[in-house]
């Protein structure tokens, strides 16, 4: 039988500190306070590592059992765990996220790169900021994710859906990679789908599914909540890994995670420079006149696709301030 690791320490305190004594009784050099005060200190001690291993015992818990909170709201609707079948469907996509730990420790890495911008424009657009959490069980926070679908970017918008709000998608430039439009765009066909459910759940599984296969279920099979629909797998657990995400990202301590602020990824810092282009521009080129070089340039606009950025009017970050050649609106390719 193995004995802690805690336990073991306590005990070789205990040791010393009873050496300790004796050998300061037949030595005459340790007084009773000495040995009183390092007593008190084991007795300290002691309760510390007590109160770490209760602590341990419950993030283990949680971590293997993935108990369940008594009540959970999404975007502020609460969700009918009383339902069997509510709380193992939840409990599935609970387990499966705690299982892949590496997945886990990433999602709260970039969450503190996009999190700030996707939450201040749900304040701004009075939308219930449970919705980022549709952004990482899409893309993982990845701006290039891209599905069997065709779908691609944080928000994961197929071509059809992404020019019907507003972004560009071209075999040089594609909106859908950025994480500022594909968010504003994200944003309004939400509340468009929402306007059309008058249910978050359901308006998630429209933008999973598509509004008019939930609608259509909704009519065949004369219920009226999306805990109650059978629809396509992938979309039947679509809000029960939102609520997954949310559980975790929320109270990452409570299942073992333990990611300090500093170790998470921040925002990157650029400068928004507008551009013109007359012909075509090399990436590379613009790179280098912007201090930059290639790679660089495509992380910091991943919406940039090609190696050339045709003719037409472009706004790109760039990390060093606005340089000297891109100071005027236009710019010719060599």
């Amino acid at each position: 039988m193995s004995i802690p690791l805690t336990r073991c320490l306590l005990v070789a305190l205990g040791l010393t500190l009873g050496g300790a004594a004796a050998l300061g009784t037949a030595t005459g050099e340790t007084g009773d306070g000495d040995v009183g005060a390092l007593g008190a200190e084991v007795r300290a001690l002691r309760a510390r590592v007590e109160a770490l291993e209760e602590r341990l015992a419950a993030v283990q818990s949680a971590v293997h059992v993935a108990d369940l909170p008594e009540t959970i709201e999404f975007a502020g609707q609460p969700v009918p765990l009383d339902r069997w079948d509510v709380a193992e469907r939840l409990e599935r996509e609970l387990l499966l996220s705690l299982g892949n730990r590496g997945q886990v420790i990433l999602w709260l890495k970039r969450s503190a790169r996009y999190f700030p911008y996707i939450e201040g424009e749900l304040a701004r657009a009075g939308l219930p900021d449970d919705l980022k959490y549709v952004a990482v069980i899409e893309s993982s926070l990845l701006p290039t994710a891209y599905s069997s679908a065709s779908a691609l970017g944080i928000w994961q918008f197929i071509a059809g859906t992404a020019r019907r709000y507003g972004l560009g998608v071209t075999p040089a430039w594609d909106d859908r990679r950025d994480p500022e439009r594909s968010t504003a765009a994200a944003l309004a066909y939400l509340r468009d789908l929402y306007a059309q459910f008058r249910d978050w759940p359901l308006a998630l599984a429209g933008y999973n599914a598509g509004e008019a296969r939930v609608e259509q279920a909704l009519r065949r099979q004369r219920v009226s909540t999306y805990y109650q629909l059978a629809l396509p797998v992938e979309t039947e657990r679509y809000v029960f890994r939102a609520l997954a995400a949310k559980l975790v990202l929320a109270e990452p301590e409570r299942y073992g995670f333990q990611v300090p602020p500093e170790r998470r990824y921040q925002p990157r810092e650029a400068h928004v420079v507008e551009i013109q282009v007359r012909d075509r521009l090399a990436v590379v080129d613009l790179a280098r006149t912007s201090s930059s070089f290639f790679r660089e340039l495509k992380e910091l606009n991943p919406q940039i696709v090609d190696d050339h950025l045709p003719r037409g009017r472009y706004r790109v970050r760039v990390p060093n301030g606005p340089p000297t050649s891109l100071a005027t609106a236009s710019v010719r390719a060599r």
